[in-house]
């Protein structure tokens, strides 16, 4: 367990250390509203496969009906 919680900690902590200069690089080159706006589509992406994960994950399981 400790380990595994020490390769997470540095994990979060590099991330933490890379994303306001990945960030920054990236505002720089695309802007800062392009930046908001790749990730809002970004996050919708990833909402809409997670409900097609789950929702095919209980339809075809047999725990919902398939819609009409």
């Amino acid at each position: 367990m400790g380990r595994v919680s020490g390769a997470a900690s540095s994990f979060m902590n590099l991330s933490m250390l890379i994303g306001p200069v990945a960030g920054g690089m990236l505002a720089v080159w695309v802007g800062a509203g392009g930046v908001f706006i790749g990730a809002g589509v970004l996050l919708s992406m990833i909402g809409l496969a997670g409900l097609f994960i789950i929702k095919r994950k209980f339809v075809y399981k047999g725990k919902m009906k398939k819609p009409a």
